[in-house]
């Protein structure tokens, strides 16, 4: 079956372009792309509805109301088909690898059943919580946030736990999700270690230029592959 890969955008319509152009771009695995829009301002509306015309995003869900983005997941379910479910917000990339990023994520899946949700490597989230950059072949357990999108998560795991009805964690998606698979299920949550993602403010893959202190504390970076340079390996 083909994957859903399901990005959720809010007014950041320049970080969204860049992260749909490094999709398309590194991804060769199959994919239905599905962008999510919590009702942002028309220029963003119009930028999708070119996209669905044309044929580069396979469905646009044009939400007529805000929600924000602590229940951006919550009606992932009735827009989706596939299992695992991938999603993502508008300010990440993907990386350049081989296989692609898609292929390794569902490898990763089948090889770690106990593992209800596991993601990329966020270099920035990992490195500044002392975690392991990288272990070859490993997926990496974390406590409560896996530290990055691109998360690929079981469908079971979203009947679970994502619901208007479940109390939201933290102060984003991803980890209020992490935290609720943590707190009510048996499954574990992690990261891919070896394959990375990378927001696109403050330290970028294609300007390198430090913009945010925040993000200034990111490794040093291959511009192409998005990965740690050699001397912050693990």
């Amino acid at each position: 079956m083909t994957t859903d890969l399901v990005v959720t955008t809010y007014n950041r319509l320049e970080t969204l372009k860049m992260t749909l152009e490094y999709i398309w771009e590194r991804t060769s695995t199959p994919y239905r792309l599905i962008v999510v829009d919590d009702c942002s301002t028309e220029d963003t509306k119009e930028y999708l509805r070119e996209l669905e015309a044309v044929g580069k995003v396979d469905w646009i869900y044009l939400r007529d109301q805000k929600v924000g983005m602590h229940h951006y997941l919550d009606d992932m379910l009735d827009i989706t088909s596939s299992d695992p479910i991938v999603f993502t917000d508008d300010d990440i990339l993907c990386p350049l690898v081989e296989p692609d990023w898609l292929s390794q994520g569902l490898k990763a899946m089948q090889d770690f059943p106990n593992y209800g949700l596991i993601a990329l490597n966020n270099p920035y989230e990992n490195w500044a919580k002392r975690r392991a950059l990288k272990q070859p072949g490993k997926v990496v357990t974390t406590i409560h946030a896996v530290g990055g999108t691109f998360a690929f998560v079981r469908r079971e795991i979203l009947k679970a736990c994502v619901g208007p009805d479940k109390v939201c964690h933290g102060n984003s998606p991803m980890l209020s999700l992490s935290w609720r698979i943590w707190m009510t299920s048996c499954w574990k949550v992690g990261y891919l270690s070896e394959v990375y993602c990378q927001h696109n403010q403050g330290v970028s893959a294609r300007t390198g230029q430090d913009s945010s202190s925040r993000l200034a504390k990111v490794p040093p970076m291959d511009l192409l592959t998005l990965e740690p340079s050699e001397r912050y390996r693990r």
